[in-house]
């Protein structure tokens, strides 16, 4: 009398939480309504093969729809409501696609006689400005074919052509931008005259061949001109701080290294600030200037307070990241067990991992790989799903645990290591005790010295118990947790 019963209580994710959240409450009158895909084809609503394939909304009659309710009960979609049904006065029920889901169901229905004539006048409405268009595409088509057929009876006259002059709306622009883009003189042409001393007329020229090549190439060096000098107003120097050769006692590295020729010494004139510099500093273009370039400096600046441009980048890398420079790691963690069964776990994605609570040698696991399109197909059917039951010591699964709807988690009892509920698809929640099936791994294990015979097939454990459909979950089961002894 004194003692607690665990229980088990699904939790849900954080993404199935959100969804929830996002999901908008029907108007008055109306509520969100799930229909299976083979109850789509039943009733007459799919017009495809795609799920969003259906038709807009549909009229059913309310004293088929509870005969219905009372012939197959809680298999009907309209189940859920047949006390809203039985207390509808019109003839007629209202069905309205809800592609989006908006109102948390694929559906909704229409249970009050003032939402069916609301949303009856919304559906006309949207039929009435479906036939408009309808006949508006029927009249431009008309009109269309009108025209074609105008075009080939119409009746040609022939005219004499008269030749013009060509007259181009553009022709001053493109003269102007061609002038502008051409090449002109602007000064006189130079004349060159090239004489030759008379006693070398007729003199013996000798030629000699000479082989191409960078040894053979003549270098022709340019030649300063005495009568041509060149002032310089401004230098452009870029300059790049560096600390000496050595430190303290370490010594200290650049990030350039360059060995190019140089002068031992350079003269140079000092420049002087000109009489005018107040004007010239105060002019707006300069003005302009300074105030343009001044962010860019002050932000330039301030990466060299933070950066270390001397530092050597090498020195931050760990060692996994040194081995891509040549060093060697010791950091590499390898698997220390595989498990795989080639029957129920070979290219399959795990879904679910749970480790015995008392012994850390002992694993289970559960997955399956179905496509979107393959659990369409197998809605509303029973599918075979595993949880496969491992020990260190073999490689194999050594116990099956076998459930007739997909498992997308399972959790050990902390107490009581033999039991394992699972949470399935359905919603509905699974538990299997795994006493017997322990016992006989356990006394194989000692017989057999830890070695696993070839008639030593995997146990195979069918559910002990499993909640009703109506009693369990709505949605699927993400997250399963065990109370506490004693929940305060």
């Amino acid at each position: 009398g004194g003692c607690a019963r665990r229980g088990v209580v699904p939790e849900a994710t954080s993404a199935t939480m959100a969804e929830e959240a996002a999901v908008q409450k029907p108007p008055p009158g109306m509520e969100a309504m799930m229909i299976t895909m083979k109850n789509m084809d039943k009733y007459g609503l799919k017009t495809g093969p795609d799920i969003r394939d259906v038709v807009p909304f549909k009229l059913f009659n309310k004293a088929e729809i509870e005969e219905e309710i009372r012939k197959i009960g809680f298999y009907s979609d309209f189940h859920g409501f047949r006390d809203a049904i039985g207390k509808y006065p019109l003839e007629e029920l209202l069905v309205i696609a809800d592609l989006d889901e908006v109102y948390g169901q694929n559906w909704v229905i229409c249970l009050t006689a003032a939402s069916f004539e609301s949303e009856m006048e919304k559906m006309r409405a949207v039929e009435r400005e479906a036939e408009e268009a309808k006949a508006a595409a029927e009249a431009a088509a008309a009109a269309a074919a009108a025209e074609e057929e105008a075009a080939l009876n119409v009746v040609y006259e022939e005219k004499p052509m008269i030749a013009k002059a060509y007259e181009s709306k553009s022709s001053a622009e493109t003269e102007s931008e061609v002038s502008g883009r051409s090449a002109s003189r602007s000064r006189p042409l130079k004349q060159w005259l090239i004489v030759r001393r008379r006693r070398e007329f007729g003199k013996r020229v000798t030629f000699s061949d000479k082989e191409g090549g960078e040894q053979n190439a003549a270098d022709f060096r340019q030649q300063r001109n005495p009568a041509f000098e060149l002032t310089r107003k401004e230098l452009s120097v870029g300059l790049q701080a560096c600390p000496g050769a050595r430190s303290g006692t370490a010594p200290v590295a650049t990030q350039t290294t360059w060995f190019r020729p140089v002068n031992s010494s350079v003269q140079s004139d000092a420049i002087a600030v000109p009489k005018n510099a107040v004007e010239l500093l105060t002019r707006p273009e300069m003005t302009g200037f300074l105030e343009a370039v001044a962010p860019l400096c002050e932000h330039a600046l301030q990466q060299n307070e933070t950066i270390n441009i001397f530092q050597d980048e090498l020195a931050l890398l760990d060692d996994e990241e040194m081995m891509v420079v040549g060093s060697q790691g010791e950091n590499d963690v390898r698997e220390l067990r595989t498990f795989m069964d080639l029957e129920f776990s070979q290219n399959k994605s795990l879904l679910a991992l749970d480790w015995h609570p008392k012994n850390l040698w002992v694993v289970a696991s559960a997955g399956n790989n179905w496509t979107f399109e393959q659990r369409v197909e197998l809605s509303g059917h029973s599918m075979a799903a595993h949880v496969l039951f491992y020990t260190f010591s073999e490689f194999s699964a050594q116990v099956i645990l076998e459930s007739s709807h997909e498992i997308t988690c399972f959790r050990w009892n902390p107490t009581t290591p033999t039991i394992i509920v699972a949470g399935c698809t359905t919603g509905q929640v699974m538990l299997w005790d795994l006493e017997a099936a322990l016992a006989v791994v356990s006394r194989r294990a000692k017989m057999k010295g830890g070695d696993k015979g070839d008639g030593d097939e995997a146990l195979r454990v069918r559910p002990k118990f499993t909640s009703t459909v109506d009693g369990s979950h709505k949605r699927a089961v993400r997250q399963l947790n065990w109370l506490a002894a004693a929940p305060e």
